[in-house]
């Protein structure tokens, strides 16, 4: 994982695979950052096992909207999309 954060030049964010009860995801501003709470997570397990594995992605800026469908198996029907401020 601290390759991976060394080795790119957008920012990251960096999730702890397991469950931790909604406070689970990062969002480093540098790569010391990143380095740092790649070492709280896998190292210092402030998570637990659910740091014990993480998920880095590129952070990506703006909005975000969520849009569930339901499907039979030959039609599908959308539910309206819903935005969650945080």
């Amino acid at each position: 994982a601290v390759k991976y954060v060394e080795s790119v030049s957008h920012k990251v964010v960096i999730k702890a695979s397991g469950l931790a009860a909604g406070k689970g995801v990062v969002l480093p501003d540098t790569v010391e950052e990143a380095k740092a709470e790649l070492k709280r997570m896998m190292i210092d397990s402030v998570f637990g096992e659910a740091g014990a594995e993480v998920v880095v992605e590129e952070r990506l800026e703006g909005q975000e909207v969520s849009v569930l469908g339901f499907c039979d198996g030959r039609s599908v029907v959308l539910m309206p999309g819903a935005q969650d401020h945080k």
